[in-house]
């Protein structure tokens, strides 16, 4: 169970920048994105409150 949340315009930017420094092997934190393509980019933060699950093969 959990939340789903659009991320909105003024915090994309920060999103966007943790997510691609991640892949990025440039070394940098920050990158350059234009307004036209923060508007047609979608971002959605999931919080999970609790998590349920089957253990394989358990006796």
């Amino acid at each position: 169970m959990g939340y789903a949340y659009l991320i909105a315009n003024n915090n994309k930017v920060e999103a966007l920048n943790i997510i691609i420094s991640k892949y990025s092997d440039n070394g940098s934190n920050t990158f350059g994105y234009t307004e036209t393509a923060l508007n047609k980019v979608s971002l959605i933060k999931v919080e999970v409150n609790e998590l349920k699950g089957k253990i394989s093969g358990y006796k």
